[in-house]
């Protein structure tokens, strides 16, 4: 049977991306109308799209904003996957006296500032106990959340422990080993096991890939203040922001910096439209083509 709470929660999960993203509210009830909620938004596509925002402008600042978040939600692999392809244990532990363990740790706040952390909660309060879609949104959010201030961040046992048990503590009905499984002989994580270790791990191989941290272990320089830096120093990024002419020079420059431009919106967490003011060629006859 269809739980109305269920949809009720994931709609407004939806209306709050869409109004935090800068739509109008014709473009949200659209939404609201063809019933997409949070468990079909993943697999909008292009006609979709063209149907439910149907002038130019918005729906640039929609697959502007839809393809930043999903540059990097990181699918979970098969387990063996994982088990092939760690083959070191990258959570080392940290002595008692270096890993500052908060003890205050509130995962049900934490959970209440994102849209699928309102899910997963509304999924207990309903079922009283969680299924696989929203432990991977538990899973996903709390990564997030321990990598916000520094993406190179490493996780000890002592701390993914301490998150372990501050779920079951939220969520009764669920098993820690689901989540984080550790020797307790060596206090270290047992390889490719539990959802916090396989959801980290990819976020870190994600995150290489877009440069955002160090894809080897040498070196000590942040992956936020690389990009960062990057973006900063590039002259074609300074060309765009501050040319729009000629439409050649345009798509080329465009081109080239596809990947730092998208790092720019993700790191500085700004609006659509506040992104699209940096870049004229946007508001161009032609901006449409890029």
């Amino acid at each position: 049977m269809i739980n109305e709470d269920n949809i009720s929660a994931s709609d407004d999960a939806v209306t709050k991306r869409l109004k935090s993203w800068g739509l109008s509210a014709e473009v949200v009830q659209a939404f609201k109308d063809q019933k997409i909620t949070e468990e079909v938004f993943p697999y909008l596509d292009k006609n979709t799209i063209d149907v439910l925002i149907p002038l130019i402008g918005e729906r640039i600042l929609f697959n502007l904003k839809y393809k930043a978040e999903n540059s990097i939600i990181l699918q979970e692999p098969a387990f063996n996957e994982v088990n092939q392809n760690i083959n070191d244990n990258i959570i080392q532990h940290i002595p008692n006296n270096l890993e500052k363990i908060d003890n205050k740790y509130d995962l049900e706040s934490i959970l209440k500032k994102y849209d699928k952390g309102i899910i997963v909660l509304h999924e207990f309060k309903n079922n009283n106990k969680l299924n696989f879609r929203t432990r991977n949104y538990l899973s996903e959010i709390i990564i997030n959340y321990e990598l916000k201030d520094d993406l190179d961040k490493r996780l000890s046992p002592e701390r993914l422990n301490l998150i372990a048990n501050k779920i079951i503590e939220l969520f009764p009905t669920e098993a820690k080993e689901t989540y984080i499984d550790i020797d307790n002989t060596n206090k270290i994580c047992i390889t490719g096991k539990g959802k916090l270790y396989n959801k980290w791990y990819n976020k870190r191989r994600e995150l290489a890939k877009l440069s955002l941290i160090p894809s080897g272990r040498k070196g000590k320089q942040k992956g936020l203040k690389r990009a960062r830096e990057k973006i900063e120093n590039n002259d074609a990024i300074l060309w765009l922001k501050n040319s729009s002419q000629p439409w050649f020079k345009v798509l080329q420059n465009w081109q080239e910096t596809s990947g730092q431009r998208r790092n720019e919106l993700l790191i500085n967490n700004i609006s659509v439209g506040q992104y699209m003011a940096q870049y004229p060629a946007l508001l161009n006859e032609k901006g449409l083509l890029l």
